[in-house]
C-alpha cells in the first residue's frame, strides 16, 4: 500500500541500491487493477516522495498511468503533473487491451497493440511538464510489420519535435 511506512522502506532499498551501483535509477510507475484500502498517500504523491527522498530518477510510463487512471477513476494529467519534472529521465509508450468485467471496462497493460490517441494526448502533455526526456515504445507481443513499429516511433519523435508551452 501506498502508506509513509512502505514509503521509509521503499527510500531505504533505493537508497541501498544506488549506492551498491554507484549511481542514480529510475524507478517504472506501474499499471495497476486494484487499490490497496490501507493506502493513505496518492500513487504519483509516493513516487514524487520516492524521488526526492531517496535521490532515484523516474521513468515515466505515461500509458501505465492511462491504464491506471481509467481502472481507478482518477486525473491522469493531474497524475504527470504532479511528478517533479527534474526527476523524471525517459518516457515510456504502449497499448493496452480493453476487457470486460462484469458491466465494468477494464485496461489492462499488454504491450501488444498500437498507442492509442489518447495516450499520444497524453504523452505530449507529459512532453509539456517535463521536457524532452528519451522515450521508448514498448511493443512486446503481438510484434508487427517492421513498418508499423517505425510509424509509431516516427509520430512519438513528431510529437517530441512540437513547440509547447510548458505546463504549470
Amino acid at each position: 500500500p501506498y502508506t509513509e511506512e512502505s514509503l521509509r522502506h521503499m527510500v531505504a532499498r533505493v537508497v541501498e541500491l544506488q549506492e551498491r551501483l554507484g549511481r542514480r535509477v529510475l524507478v517504472e510507475n506501474v499499471s495497476s487493477y486494484l487499490q490497496f484500502a490501507d493506502s493513505t498517500i496518492d500513487e504519483w504523491e509516493f513516487l514524487a516522495a520516492l524521488a526526492h527522498d531517496s535521490g532515484c530518477g523516474l521513468l515515466l510510463d505515461v500509458n501505465n498511468v492511462y491504464v491506471s487512471a481509467c481502472n481507478h477513476g482518477f486525473d491522469a494529467r493531474a497524475y504527470i503533473a504532479a511528478l517533479p519534472p527534474a526527476a523524471v529521465g525517459e518516457i515510456h509508450l504502449a497499448g493496452h487491451d480493453v476487457e470486460t468485467a462484469g458491466d465494468r471496462e477494464i485496461r489492462i497493460d499488454t504491450h501488444g497493440s498500437p498507442v492509442c490517441d489518447a495516450v499520444w494526448t497524453l504523452y505530449e502533455f507529459a512532453l509539456g511538464h517535463v521536457g524532452p526526456v528519451p522515450t521508448l515504445i514498448e511493443w512486446d507481443t503481438g510484434v508487427p510489420a517492421l513498418e508499423v513499429l517505425v510509424a509509431e516511433a516516427a509520430r512519438a519523435d513528431a510529437i517530441a519535435r512540437r513547440p509547447r508551452a510548458a505546463v504549470a
